[in-house]
């Protein structure tokens, strides 16, 4: 990031998908330990729409991913979004 409120803010979320019940699969946070504004690659799964982690478009390092059952919920998750880079 180019300044520690962005980072603070992404720690934050990261936080939050943790009290949500998302499963952290790459926690990047050890480089958030580093000198300067560093966040390692972070990767969430198991993220469910109705949390920040899906709802806001996040800059920064950090991946949420949610599951679908089928096609038609894929579809249906993607279009609930209101941001056009998210894939399902």
């Amino acid at each position: 990031m180019i300044r520690d409120e962005r980072k603070k803010e992404l720690l934050g979320y990261i936080s939050q998908g943790l009290e949500t019940g998302a499963t952290l699969v790459r926690d990047g946070r050890d480089l958030a330990e580093r000198p300067g504004f560093f966040l390692g690659p972070t990767v969430f799964d198991q993220v469910r729409p109705d949390t920040p982690l899906w709802r806001d478009e996040l800059f920064g390092p950090l991946l949420s991913c949610t599951r679908a059952t089928d096609l038609d919920e894929a579809l249906e998750l993607m279009n609930a979004s209101s941001y056009g880079n998210t894939a399902c």
